[in-house]
């Protein structure tokens, strides 16, 4: 029975591991048609944004408020898709650059596209032993310091 018990964990493992991906493909494909999405959006909203501006220099009268609130409009879809990209990047083991939004592997040194240095982010749980001892003794228990009343 052994035998037979270490092909059924086998093939629970592989089976786990395939639902792993499966679902890493399923949250991509979601990401990306979420993006899509929204490109689709921002384009409709530049395009009612250029009507009024050419409506305006025409001479008819179009609102400034108007024209303001679709910009709003637009920028705040293009945030949306820029977070979108970074959890789309994040997902396939990339980054955008903070300067050019080139897509560039996540251990990259530099970007690619315009030479940025990239800014590492540490991922440690604590001080380093040099970084401990180098640190400034903690404060004894019995500080004065106010508490936050409710």
């Amino acid at each position: 029975m052994g035998m037979f018990d270490d092909v059924v964990v086998n093939a629970k493992a592989a089976a786990s591991a395939f639902s792993k991906k499966a679902g890493n493909v399923f949250d991509i494909s979601k990401l990306k048609f979420n993006a899509s999405s929204i490109r689709g959006e921002i384009n409709k909203k530049c395009q009612e944004l250029g009507e009024m501006v050419f409506n305006s220099k025409d001479g008819k009268e179009v609102s400034n408020d108007l024209i303001d609130a679709k910009v709003e409009e637009i920028k705040n879809l293009k945030n949306d898709l820029a977070a979108i990209n970074e959890l789309l990047a994040a997902a396939k083991n990339l980054m955008i650059c903070p300067v050019c939004s080139a897509v560039i592997a996540k251990d990259s040194l530099f970007c690619n596209k315009c030479g940025t240095k990239m800014e590492r982010k540490e991922e440690s749980a604590g001080p380093t032993e040099e970084e401990a001892d180098k640190s400034v003794p903690a404060q004894d228990e019995t500080d004065n310091t106010e508490t936050p009343q409710e």
